[in-house]
C-alpha cells in the first residue's frame, strides 16, 4: 500500500524532486562552444547524438 496515501505531487518532477527554476539568461561562451563542438563531432561522424 505505499501508493495509497493521499499525497499531492504538484510542482514535483517524475523523480519526486522539485523542478528547478528556469534559467533565462543568455548562453555563456563555454555553453556555445560545447554546443558547437558537439554538433561538429556529430556531423563528422566521430560520435552520435544518442
Amino acid at each position: 500500500m505505499p501508493h495509497d496515501a493521499p499525497f499531492e505531487h504538484s510542482g514535483m518532477s517524475p523523480s519526486g524532486h522539485p523542478y528547478r527554476p528556469d534559467n533565462d539568461e543568455p548562453l555563456s561562451y563555454w555553453q556555445c562552444m560545447e554546443i558547437a563542438m558537439r554538433e561538429l563531432l556529430i556531423e563528422k561522424g566521430v560520435t552520435t547524438a544518442e
